[in-house]
């Protein structure tokens, strides 16, 4: 079998309807389909009864209470039978041609073993907001990894033999999984992101990232001291990569992970531009956040990037756009 996609579902009822449409609807279709009901008391797992009834694709694994997302993947692991591994989640959309694509890159580009995709916010309404693009190299998104995730975890596909290489997900982490594992696979194969938005993230206030923020800001720094000094980034003891109220450690951090990336010659020097644009107009973020403190950083960011003001500007008003459009993409 060439694709497995596993999900795992609680309480999900709302939006499991059209997030299952939009697997099965898919123009891709040798797939085989793996969900989780973990331990849901709405009406899920009579919806999840359904489709396994209408289609073989679709099984069906039942917890009686709940487990969370990481055990409930790594319990999924061992059933895959695909090549490949695709993710989603039971409020998320896929647009019909993403399994293509993806598929299609990685039968294409064997280096890589798992890859992205752009995409695109939407609201409870399924209202679009924006839509989130990272430039399609590995080196790149490995210096993204050191601030964000670029990699949205319902957007990934992957080789299912390096999944089981490295473990699965690791029961550490009850929030920020996806995080780590991107990384840990990012130091044994090449990442990759395609440009096209293939799937539809919902932001929900509801939802994991919206209750669970903290633990994820604390997962993260948990995975970043770990992993950091894989990359050789060295004078962060200390340091934290997102610690808003001291601004002097943002600069620092920042730094130091540039002065790494810059000093790495397999890097080309395309993607060596893209790095010191973005590492600027972090800086410049910082100062918009603290203007009285962080004018030193504004100054460096003018030296690194002449034209970032105008790049700044121009980013901002895409997002004041895609406010405004609010286009409902789904319906």
């Amino acid at each position: 079998m060439k694709l497995s996609v596993i999900m795992s579902v609680y309480n999900g009822e709302r939006y499991l309807a059209s997030a299952i449409d939009s697997i099965l609807g898919q123009t891709f279709r040798g797939f085989e389909f793996l969900i989780v009901d973990d331990g849901s008391t709405d009406g899920t797992a009579a919806l999840l009864a359904k489709y396994a009834e209408k289609d073989a694709r679709v099984r069906v694994v039942t917890h009686q209470s709940n487990r969370g997302l990481t055990a409930s993947l790594n319990e999924l692991l061992p059933l895959v039978q695909g090549e490949y591994l695709a993710r989603m989640d039971a409020d998320d959309i896929n647009l019909p041609e993403r399994f293509a694509r993806q598929v299609a890159w990685l039968d294409g580009h064997p280096a890589c073993g798992l890859v992205g995709s752009a995409y695109k916010f939407i609201d409870l309404e399924d209202g679009a907001g924006m839509t989130f693009l990272f430039e399609n190299d590995h080196h790149f998104l490995q210096w993204y990894l050191c601030f964000q995730n670029p990699l949205a975890h319902p957007a990934v596909m992957g080789r299912s033999a390096l999944f089981r290489a490295v473990g699965g997900y690791r029961e550490d982490f009850r929030y920020g999984q996806d995080f780590d594992l991107w990384w840990r696979l990012s130091f044994i194969t090449q990442l990759a992101c395609l440009p096209e938005a293939l799937t539809c993230v919902r932001r929900n206030p509801a939802g994991v990232s919206g209750v669970h923020r903290p633990e994820q800001l604390a997962a993260k720094r948990k995975i970043l001291a770990e992993m950091l000094p894989k990359l050789s980034v060295a004078g962060l003891d200390g340091v934290l990569a997102d610690d808003e109220d001291n601004v002097s450690q943002q600069g620092t951090y920042i730094r130091k992970v540039y002065e790494t990336f810059t000093a790495r010659a397999e890097i080309p020097g395309q993607v060596r531009e893209l790095i010191r644009q973005d590492a600027a107009m972090r800086m410049a973020v910082i100062f918009l956040k603290h203007p009285l403190t962080s004018l030193d950083l504004l100054l460096e960011a003018l030296r690194m990037d002449s034209v970032m003001p105008v790049r700044a500007l121009s980013f901002g008003f895409g997002r004041l756009a895609a406010r405004i459009a609010r286009n409902p993409i789904i319906r």
